[in-house]
């Protein structure tokens, strides 16, 4: 659930950085099905340019074998007195590649140019976690990863004529799966001092108030001179 999370949420960010009204953007999730589905929607005519891809490598990266609290030392989510939401995480990596297809070279490398310089510039990522109605967030961040590619020499059967094929790759290296709960604050409820512990309690700090209080007595020094 929160692999797919993070794939909408990359779909979104590169989104909005295109201003093509008729620039075509197919996520992970869509991306194995894209040119299947540009033949349908343009009745088995050739696919128009430009054209952007984002795929996500099968793998992924466990960092740490073991949950990590994200709500802890009072750090709560929907608490109401009685219950509150608890978020853990596992870290993971995920790889991400995104192609863009282009008729002109010139495009493509304009294209590159703006992408990279918007991860570079403008990393961050708001992921917003839906559970119990509460929205948490989660900040991630994209890190370019070398070496950005033409792929122009592989072949595409479905797209006519001479185009352009760039391939750039970016991390998410902070990525996390998420794991909630929705549990009871405990409170203490009462307070019982068992009478002999109490009494055992008074005498103990009355015996250590006297022994603060007891005059201190100088230990004498006496020094014997040796004659020559």
């Amino acid at each position: 659930m929160s692999v797919a999370l993070y794939d909408r949420m990359v779909k979104d960010k590169i989104a909005g950085w295109v201003i093509d009204p008729d620039m075509l953007i197919f996520g992970p999730d869509e991306t194995a099905e894209a040119f299947k589905h540009q033949i349908d929607i343009k009745n088995d005519k050739p696919i128009q340019l430009p054209l952007i891809t984002i795929s996500r490598d099968r793998d992924i990266d466990i960092d740490l074998t073991a949950k990590r609290p994200l709500t802890y030392m009072g750090k709560t989510f929907n608490a109401n007195g009685n219950f509150a939401d608890h978020l853990n995480a596992v870290p993971i990596v995920l790889r991400y590649q995104l192609d863009i297809y282009t008729r002109y070279q010139t495009d493509a490398h304009e294209y590159v140019r703006n992408f990279v310089f918007n991860i570079i510039n403008h990393p961050s990522m708001e992921l917003l976690i839906p559970y119990n109605g509460s929205n948490l967030s989660y900040i991630s961040y994209m890190s370019l990863v070398s070496p950005i590619s033409d792929n122009s020499d592989i072949p595409q059967r479905l797209i006519p004529g001479q185009f352009t094929r760039m391939t750039l790759h970016f991390n998410l290296n902070d990525a996390n799966l998420f794991s909630y709960s929705n549990k009871t604050i405990p409170k203490i409820t009462q307070i019982q001092i068992v009478p002999e512990l109490k009494y055992k309690m008074e005498i103990d700090i009355e015996d250590i108030k006297a022994k603060l209080n007891k005059p201190k007595t100088k230990n004498k020094v006496s020094v014997k001179i040796l004659d020559d």
